[in-house]
């Protein structure tokens, strides 16, 4: 499970940019 780290830090990175595209959406909304 631990083979490739760097796919890890990829998806953390991913998340972390969809989840501040998501609060500027929202705030933008607001």
């Amino acid at each position: 499970m631990n083979e490739n780290p760097i796919i890890s830090v990829q998806a953390l990175k991913k998340l972390f940019f969809i989840r501040r595209s998501f609060l500027s959406l929202f705030s933008e909304g607001s």
